[in-house]
């Protein structure tokens, strides 16, 4: 064994040194360095063409030639494939040279095509839902958007494999979609399209219980809107032992009350239009409570904004919140 991975990077048993890698916002090693005796000492410094192939011929450092994780996390073989889950990856192309598993599901994709042609926000996910959990993550954001007044079609739940059958199913920007952002190699997001099935839900528990396996102490935070937030709110009541650090949700949608937060949830935030209710109806316009207060810190934010814009006007809250979360240190254990 030459190296061990570890959450910031890996240990070199050759070099007896812990190297530490810096990644950008979708998962790509940048840089590599290690602690000498005068400070930080950069070992490989990596840049990439849009798809993922590497810059080559205006620095002479190698790197370790043993550790081979590069772009978006994955390993690059000695043809210049990348290794993804399902199917290998060439970078010089910007297609995979094998078939989309879920191709059927979408005819009016190429079944080649690498992360729907968006490299510079997204990142492959290899087409399967649940969400594929990579190997350095520590923390696990969940975000669950508004309804588009269709559900996503099961095995294509997450956002970015959604909007392939409906234009509207996409990772929303100018809303809560904003949190995709914060992708890295530590914290890993999600973001789906929220449901009236069970599709959602189920592969929103599929990637909690893949996540906790491989990080069990790592952050778990859940963030939705309208009948997102909905779904979020039931599964953390029907799956209690599914422990979540912060459930932040905008005015919560259902045909019923939605309000009670279970014990499993530490923190919840909720953004509500004080207005009541998405042009006079039910939907919307509720506040929470917690089923044991002594157990769940809850925050109520009434807010001047209706049903359909609330979630423009505050996914930085949401947003900042997530931040604030991810940054909290660990409470010392007595």
């Amino acid at each position: 064994m030459k190296f061990f991975p570890t959450t910031e990077g890996y240990f070199n048993f050759e070099t007896g040194k812990y190297v530490y890698n810096y990644t950008d916002h979708l998962g790509n090693t940048r840089l590599s360095y290690f602690k000498n005796g005068s400070g930080a000492e950069i070992i490989e410094e990596s840049n990439y063409y849009p798809f993922g192939l590497k810059h080559e011929g205006y620095n002479v450092l190698s790197g370790n030639s043993a550790y081979k994780y590069k772009f978006q996390g994955q390993e690059l073989q000695e043809t210049g494939w990348y290794s993804f889950k399902w199917r290998n990856y060439m970078p010089d192309v910007g297609r995979f040279f094998t078939v989309d598993p879920l191709a059927e599901k979408y005819p009016t994709w190429t079944p080649y095509a690498f992360s729907g042609n968006r490299v510079v926000d997204a990142r492959e996910l290899e087409g399967l839902e649940p969400v594929e959990i990579n190997k350095t993550t520590k923390n696990l954001v969940i975000v669950n958007q508004g309804w588009v007044r269709a559900n996503p079609p099961d095995g294509a739940t997450q956002s970015q494999n959604f909007v392939k059958t409906n234009k509207d199913g996409g990772i929303d920007y100018s809303g809560i979609g904003v949190i995709n952002n914060l992708n890295s190699a530590k914290t890993q997001v999600g973001v789906f399209g929220s449901s009236s099935t069970e599709n959602t839900k189920n592969d929103i528990l599929s990637s909690i219980n893949s996540f906790r396996k491989q990080s069990p102490d790592g952050k778990l935070i859940m963030v939705g809107h309208s009948r997102g937030a909905d779904n979020l709110i039931e599964l953390v009541n029907e799956h209690t032992e599914v422990k979540v650090d912060l459930l932040f949700t905008l005015d919560i949608a259902a045909g019923w009350d939605s309000d009670n937060t279970p014990s499993n949830v530490k923190t919840a935030v909720n953004y509500y239009n004080k207005n009541d209710g998405f042009m006079g109806s039910s939907i919307g316009g509720e506040d929470i409570e917690a089923k044991d207060p002594s157990k769940t810190k809850i925050l109520n934010v009434p807010v001047n904004a209706s049903h359909t814009e609330i979630d423009n006007k505050y996914r930085y809250n949401a947003y900042n919140a997530v931040v604030k979360e991810l940054n909290k240190s660990e409470e010392k254990k007595p």
